[in-house]
């Protein structure tokens, strides 16, 4: 089960499976017992644009990406053009681009 107490909104990135995933629709469970149905499009290289559907309470260790450069495309649906160089900056460590 997901420990994680904040639930995906459409356009979060999140962590499931060891990927990261944009998330495209949540559709809430039918009755309080059920557990919400989530859809999500992979943003990894190596799989790009691939679907996956999810039971987001039934996941192991899915959680909410959250960070000031994943915050600024999902809440407008618009990215900064330098936001993809700080993510960058934030996976790699910087003693990786002294010469």
């Amino acid at each position: 089960m997901s420990t994680q107490s904040q639930l995906p909104e459409v356009g979060q990135v999140v962590e499931v499976r060891q990927r990261l995933y944009l998330v495209d629709h949540v559709i809430p469970p039918p009755s309080s017992s059920d557990s919400l149905l989530v859809k999500l499009s992979c943003v990894d290289d190596d799989a790009q644009g691939q679907p996956l559907e999810v039971l987001w309470d039934h996941e192991l260790d899915a959680r909410v990406v959250t960070g000031e450069a994943y915050q600024c495309c999902a809440s407008e649906n618009t990215c900064d053009p330098t936001a993809g160089s700080h993510i960058f900056t934030k996976l790699w460590p910087p003693w990786l681009f002294t010469a």
